[in-house]
C-alpha cells in the first residue's frame, strides 16, 4: 500500500481532526470556511429530502442562486453544492468528495441541528434551499 505523502492527503487529515469532536452544523460550517481559505472553494452542506435539498451547514454570508451551484449526491440523505472550486485542481476534488462522502456516512448517519434534535424531514434554519430546490 502506498504510503499517503501529498500535501492534499496531509490536508484532508488536518481537517479530520479539527473537526473531529465537533457536532454536524459546527463540523460542516467549519469545513466550508477551511475549503474556502484554503482554495477560494465556495460549498453548502444540505440535507437531502427527495427533490428538495435543504439547507445544513457553509457559508451564510454567500448563499448560491440556483444556476450557479454543482449538486453532489453524498452517502445517505447528503449532499453538497459548490458554488465554486476555485484553486482546488479536478483531482483533489474527487478526493475531497469522496473524502466528505465517507465522513458524513460514517460519522453523521442521521442528521442533527445545532441544539440536538433529529432533523427527519425539517427544514433547517439558516439560507433555506430556494436555490438549491430540484429542478
Amino acid at each position: 500500500m502506498e504510503k499517503e505523502t501529498s500535501d492534499f492527503d496531509a490536508w484532508l487529515r488536518e481537517c479530520e481532526e479539527a473537526i473531529r469532536s465537533a457536532d454536524l452544523a459546527t463540523a460542516l460550517d467549519a469545513l466550508s470556511l477551511h475549503v474556502k481559505s484554503d482554495f477560494d472553494t465556495r460549498l453548502w452542506f444540505v440535507e437531502v429530502m427527495g427533490r428538495r435539498w435543504s439547507f445544513i451547514a457553509g457559508d451564510v454570508r454567500e448563499t448560491p442562486s440556483r444556476g450557479e451551484v454543482e449538486r453532489i449526491e453524498l452517502p445517505g440523505r447528503f449532499g453538497l453544492c459548490v458554488g465554486d472550486w476555485g484553486r482546488m485542481p479536478e483531482i483533489e476534488r474527487e478526493k475531497f468528495v469522496a473524502w466528505i462522502g465517507r465522513l458524513v456516512a460514517g460519522r453523521f448517519p442521521r442528521v442533527w441541528d445545532r441544539a440536538g434534535h433529529e432533523m427527519v424531514g425539517q427544514v433547517s434554519s439558516g439560507p433555506d434551499s430556494r436555490g438549491m430546490e430540484g429542478r
